[in-house]
């Protein structure tokens, strides 16, 4: 059984490019989930804010469904906001703030 020629492997520059390119579009489609994530909390609030302003019925079953919805986006996005050691150094000793 005859194997035909090997593949040259890639020059370390092209991998590392490669690389750089593949991780910074892995960023900019986490870049995108969070603002789509961060409008819809913004949308969500003015909806709570008008929910508990009215005197309907409704708004005591959507306030606290639009509340809950909220609080598990805000969930959702917590691991994200921490993914990145050192995202938050202020007030913290050393930080220089």
């Amino acid at each position: 059984m005859a194997e035909g020629p090997a593949a040259p492997e890639p020059a370390p520059q092209e991998q590392v490019e490669t690389i750089l390119a593949e991780v910074g579009s892995e960023i900019r489609w986490l870049h995108e989930r969070v603002n789509a994530l961060l409008a819809a909390e913004a949308f969500l609030t003015i909806a709570f804010t008008a929910a508990m302003s009215s005197d309907g019925a409704w708004a005591r079953v959507v306030a606290p469904v639009l509340a809950l919805l909220g609080l598990v986006l805000a969930a959702v996005a917590w691991p994200g906001c921490g993914a990145r050691p050192g995202w938050c150094t202020c007030g913290r000793p050393g930080s220089g703030r």
